[in-house]
């Protein structure tokens, strides 16, 4: 799941090995930035350690954006056909 959202955005996304705490460090950094502890949200690099990385495949990106391509073209045909109907 996460490789073929990694793929659509285009983006690599990392899975940290402490993901029951991932949602309180984040929120921990987010307050700390407000209330100037931490400079930026770098900070939450110490806090975390990677576990997996998952790099975009360009070719089932290609696939995907075919794929959106074509449910868009679908969508405006029957939006169309609708119009008309109703």
């Amino acid at each position: 799941m996460v490789q073929t959202i990694a793929d659509i955005l285009g983006i690599p996304l990392i899975r940290t090995t402490a993901t029951d705490t991932t949602d309180p460090i984040g929120a921990a950094v987010l307050a700390g930035v407000g209330a100037g502890i931490y400079e930026d949200y770098e900070a939450v690099e110490r806090f975390r350690t990677v576990d997996t990385v998952f790099t975009p495949n360009s070719e089932h990106a290609m696939l995907y954006q075919n794929g959106f391509e074509q449910f868009q073209a679908l969508r405006d045909l029957l939006r169309e056909f609708y119009r008309k109907a109703y």
